[in-house]
């Protein structure tokens, strides 16, 4: 029964640090201005759907990834601070995260803290798909612009 209750936990858990990563996107795509369409997490069969200020928030069922979608060309700035923005939203998770479990010594939220630090550093090494590529991809091109 101890091996169900932790399987529930961890998909728990990484449920959440995937909707936390991806709602940092949302909030820094917000904050330049910027209407986002779609906010999916998971992938696989929707279990829930939902329409709010003209944006369509989707819920399926394995926690493996996630995205923000909005159709406008921004700035090389605005993409890397929309793209910092996941992994920064989850290392602020772990920090509150873990504060909580040193307070309350709950088990489960130090797994649920790390579980966000292993998102957000993950989301950050420069392979094909992740935030980190993006990241890098537009830092690169902006310190083209600037020599030229």
């Amino acid at each position: 029964m101890e091996f169900v209750k932790l399987i529930f936990l961890l998909y728990v858990g990484s449920y959440l640090s995937l909707i936390v990563h991806e709602g940092g996107h949302h909030l820094a795509v917000r904050k330049c201005n910027i209407r986002p369409y779609n906010f999916v997490v998971g992938s696989g069969p929707e279990f829930y759907r939902l329409v709010f200020n003209k944006t369509k928030f989707s819920f399926k069922f394995w926690p493996t990834h996630g995205k923000v979608v909005y159709k406008r060309i921004v700035t090389y700035r605005q993409e890397i601070s929309i793209h910092a923005a996941g992994p920064l939203a989850n290392f602020g998770l772990a920090m509150l995260l873990f504060a909580a479990y040193v307070a309350t010594n709950f088990k489960f939220l130090e797994i649920f803290s790390i579980m966000s630090i292993f998102c957000g550093v993950l989301n950050l090494f420069p392979s094909k798909g992740s935030d980190g590529a993006v990241i890098y991809k537009a830092w690169k091109n902006l310190n083209l612009n600037k020599k030229k």
